[in-house]
């Protein structure tokens, strides 16, 4: 099939503002997948986004201001005449080979296309191309070469011309863009966290104990507060470079007092919700990254507030299509991956990961391996268990993709899925899954036609988290519903469909996450109500199903103890009234009207035998029309088809749960 994306409401990653910079709630244990580097994004998530979405002429850009034009416009004069200056003064003649040069006759004509780079948090060099024409006894002469100017950008901007030469200079030092934000690779932001460590507090290097975000904080001159945000429960934390004021929630016995609260310049809130203390944690490391690497921007654009929507957006064209660099999207891809960084530093976490992979060799898989290094090192250090995964997978450790897979529900619960594994090959980097939530799953049911036809087939159900293909050989019927065989939980890309994490930015700057199914082809199979355990060739299952379904009485009652008594035949074992109403979620009493009715069930009783006597869709959609059921293509309608097609293996306290979890309500006799 081709590739599909569905874009699920926006998650934030993180605002930023001018005097403050904000964090959002973007340490959700739902998954991880690292997130590529904004410039670098894979070619085949590029062109699945671009096909995706409606694409204009234009996007929506920051207003934000380039050093290099500001430089030009600002100060173009000036350096032109100190470098005249220079050159009048022999200062630079020998270097640029002048010849016979008079004041008079010199002109220099600078390019925007200059190099940046970093020195400090304050202090950065700007290599700046120059075209210097003089006339001299030989005629009218040329010579190119660069201006290195030595930059501070504190409370006010100066410089100076620290040297001239022919040829470009290559320094060993972090490139910035355009807009002073820095270029930073997975090894740059390694560096940079541990330059960070060793600059202010190199003794978390020999105690563990020092690996704490306040700490680090109060040697970087920032203090940390504490406030309930007003109407920004996404956002985690504000750094204020500037004194501001900030909206707060006070609670009283009474009611929630708003009221507004000076914040002093240097200062790090925190947004105290009652949220997990390890998401402050990682808050305030997000906020010391930003002040140490960031501020260079920041202060170029002279923003003093702490809203991000108060910058202007203006429509600007796309390349060949391509949009244009943001570098808010970039200092923030920074900010994330460095505070991460920050909390696990390399050279603490690498040792407990090889202690504990020590201790934990006699593992099924790794998968399995992982999950319990996970869980060990977050005990070691006191560390959210999703955290060190992210951290691992940082590290390389792909196996760690496998392990600690989070399917959240829309009540906010949720749990873990078992661990798993798979060829490398077959998810070469973190931009691939095998995981998909149900309610994922049905909006990619919902949207996508040719996903829906593969579901419809029957060949695949939903299992642990993924969709995996409907075989005794990969899935097993136990009490609480499907599961997959030991051999499938280890070799999930042998029978589960593989899918694509799609990271788009919208308008406000903020991350989508999508879902591309891929185009991997499976043979036909189905369940143990055909074959009862028994093996069998697909002519002999085609022909069982065959006649299962040509059996079939032609009233609903008669029809379902038909499909009882078959279903007690699969497994060996009748099933009783009682047992058919808790399987399907309902009364004895609803169960014996249900086996006297002569002429039609509802759609939603329909859908409870499917579920209670995991019927595949071509016995369900025999059943259906027996039933003198018509189900729509849309609304809770659609919810039905995909479990009917999908979900029709799991219990129905689970679908229930599915269908809450896509957004409508559970079926509403028995319900769990």
């Amino acid at each position: 099939m081709k590739d599909a994306v569905i874009f699920h409401p926006a998650r934030t990653i993180g605002e930023t503002a001018g005097a403050a910079v904000e964090m959002g709630q973007n340490e959700l244990a739902t998954e991880y997948t690292e997130s590529a580097h904004p410039y670098k994004q894979l070619a085949e998530v590029l062109h699945i986004a671009d096909e995706t979405k409606n694409r204009t002429g234009y996007v929506l850009f920051p207003k934000v201001t380039k050093f290099n034009t500001w430089l030009l416009s600002r100060y173009g004069k000036r350096l032109e005449a100190e470098l005249t200056e220079g050159i009048m003064a022999g200062k630079y003649a020998v270097t640029m080979g002048l010849n016979d040069v008079t004041a008079a006759h010199i002109s220099c004509r600078f390019s925007p296309r200059m190099s940046l780079w970093r020195v400090n948090r304050y202090e950065f060099i700007a290599d700046v191309p120059v075209e210097i024409n003089w006339k001299s006894s030989a005629g009218e002469e040329t010579a190119e070469g660069y201006v290195s100017l030595n930059c501070c950008l504190d409370e006010n901007f100066c410089y100076f011309i620290d040297s001239v030469s022919l040829e470009k200079p290559d320094r060993p030092l972090i490139r910035l863009d355009e807009y002073l934000v820095p270029i930073m690779s997975y090894e740059d932001l390694e560096a940079a966290a541990r330059t960070m460590w060793e600059q202010y507090l190199p003794e978390v290097f020999t105690d563990h104990e020092w690996l704490n975000p306040y700490r680090l904080a109060e040697r970087m001159g920032l203090k940390v507060t504490f406030h309930l945000l007003y109407r920004r429960k996404k956002k985690r934390g504000l750094l204020f470079w500037k004194d501001g004021t900030v909206k707060v929630v006070t609670h009283t016995d009474r009611n929630d007092l708003i009221e507004e609260v000076k914040i002093e310049a240097g200062t790090i809130v925190i947004n105290d919700d009652g949220e997990d203390i390890s998401k402050s944690r990682l808050a305030v490391y997000h906020e010391c990254f930003h002040d140490e690497f960031h501020w260079l921007f920041f202060r170029l654009q002279e923003m003093h507030n702490d809203d991000l929507k108060t910058i202007q957006r203006v429509k600007k064209a796309r390349n060949q299509g391509k949009e244009p660099r943001n570098p808010l999207k970039m200092l923030e891809w920074e900010a994330r991956e460095g505070a991460r960084m920050l909390m696990l530093p390399t050279e603490i976490i690498q040792p407990l990961i090889l202690s504990r992979r020590l201790e934990l060799k006699w593992t099924k898989h790794m998968g399995e391996l992982y999950q319990g290094i996970i869980f060990g090192v977050a005990e070691d250090l006191n560390a959210a268990r999703y955290q060190v995964r992210q951290r691992l997978l940082q590290l390389g450790y792909w196996q760690a993709r496998g392990a600690l897979n989070y399917i959240p529900h829309r009540d906010g619960t949720g749990r873990y899925i078992r661990p798993f594994m798979f060829a490398r090959e077959s998810c070469p980097t973190s931009a691939y899954t095998f995981v998909i939530t149900p309610a994922e799953s049905f909006n990619l049911y919902r949207d996508n036609a040719e996903y829906r036809e593969r579901i419809d087939s029957g060949r695949y159900i939903y299992v642990e988290g993924h969709i995996c293909i409907n075989d005794p050989e990969y899935v097993l019927q136990g009490r609480q519903g499907p599961y997959m065989t030991r051999w499938a939980n280890e070799h999930v890309d042998e029978c589960c469909l593989r899918f694509l994490n799609v990271f788009e930015t919208d308008e406000d700057y903020e991350f989508n996450l999508g879902y591309v199914c891929s185009d991997e082809e499976y043979n036909r199979h189905y369940i143990d109500f055909v074959t009862g355990g028994k093996d069998m060739t697909e002519e002999e299952v085609n022909e069982r199903a065959s006649q299962i379904v040509m059996k079939m009485p032609q009233k609903p009652g008669e029809a379902l103890k038909y499909l009882v008594e078959e279903a007690g035949k699969a497994r060996r074992k009748k099933i009783s009234a009682q047992e058919l109403s808790e399987r399907c979620g309902v009364s004895k009493r609803t169960v014996y009207y249900w086996l006297e009715e002569e002429y039609q069930l509802s759609a939603e009783a329909f859908v409870r035998i499917v579920v209670g006597l995991h019927l595949p869709p071509y016995i369900s959609m025999r059943f259906m029309n027996v039933c003198g059921v018509m189900l729509q293509f849309y609304g809770v309608h659609m919810m039905y088809w995909k479990i009917l097609n999908c979900f029709f293996m799991d219990t129905i306290y689970e679908v229930n749960r599915h269908m809450r979890d896509a957004g409508f309500p559970a079926m509403t006799e028995g319900i769990e």
